[in-house]
């Protein structure tokens, strides 16, 4: 399956860097973007993320291929159902939310007639927001999850797969709630931590942090309503993964607390040794 006409609703970083990349890698695609805001979509076409937009569903919808959800997570069911109302039968839908479970479970409750949604979560990104930071290369060499479970289309799955291998080069199929899971440990739990970590630093030490309190708590500037939406989604995983840092912290006091310094070597020796033989999918 070749997608001639892309629409992607919501032109933010991901949007945007998704816009650049298609006219970058499937030359002759129509881009197409959705936005309730017209200054959005003027400034979209200007600086080359979109062909044209529009801010009529069944206008950006009706002739699309492939539809792109790039929504907050919370706003994506709403448009896989704005979809099914107006796109053409046979059209594939997918979205870049950053949780699965929901949305799949929501998704294949409805038995829609006109598309054929697969979900989809590539792992790229960045701590800022909005088209002013979108880049055409955002997605290169990167992972992107792909959702599957036994409703899934074949012919709108293998469509995806090729789509996200042609974008970012890597791409994984798992069930939707295995990738909440991992996902939960990778990225929302540190997410969580980074965000905490910046809270409790007294307002008398924060001055002073350098580089390394940098480096650990970058992620902590995120968008607040973005990251509201993945930790309600995900809620299950993540409290799963807190439990198990509430007792390792202890056993780390406990280790302080004990004046032995065998433990406390053991326990760092052990993070680093993880940390340098780690290595990216």
């Amino acid at each position: 399956m070749r997608f001639k006409k892309v629409t992607i609703v919501g032109i933010g970083l991901i949007g945007g860097s998704l816009g650049l990349a298609l006219r970058k890698k499937f030359p002759g695609i129509e881009v197409i973007g959705l936005s309730r805001s017209l200054q959005k979509i003027a400034r979209a076409k200007k600086k080359g993320l979109i062909d044209w937009g529009s801010r009529d569903p069944r206008k950006a919808f009706s002739n699309a291929d492939l539809i792109v959800i790039a929504t907050p997570v919370s706003l994506i069911f709403q448009w896989i159902r704005e979809a099914e109302k107006w796109a053409k039968p046979g059209t594939v839908v997918t979205d870049v939310g950053s949780t699965k479970g929901e949305i799949v479970r929501r998704a294949e409750r409805e038995k829609f007639r006109n598309i054929r949604f697969v979900g989809s979560h590539p792992m790229a990104g960045s701590h800022e927001s909005g088209m002013e930071f979108a880049e055409k290369d955002l997605f290169k060499g990167s992972l992107v999850f792909v959702a599957k479970t036994r409703q899934t289309d074949s012919g709108a799955l293998k469509a995806m797969i090729v789509f996200w291998k042609k974008i970012c080069g890597k791409v994984i199929v798992l069930d939707p709630v295995k990738h909440d899971r991992i996902v939960a440990d990778i990225s929302h739990i540190p997410h969580a931590l980074a965000s905490l970590l910046v809270q409790n630093v007294p307002s008398r030490s924060l001055p002073f942090a350098s580089s390394g309190f940098l480096d650990t708590t970058r992620v902590a500037q995120g968008d607040p309503r973005l990251w509201t939406d993945i930790f309600r989604t995900n809620k299950t995983s993540i409290l799963r993964g807190l439990s198990i840092y509430r007792k390792a912290l202890d056993r780390f006091a406990a280790g302080l607390r004990s004046r032995q310094e065998g433990i406390l070597y053991r326990f760092l020796a052990k993070s680093s040794k993880i940390r340098r033989d780690w290595k990216s999918f």
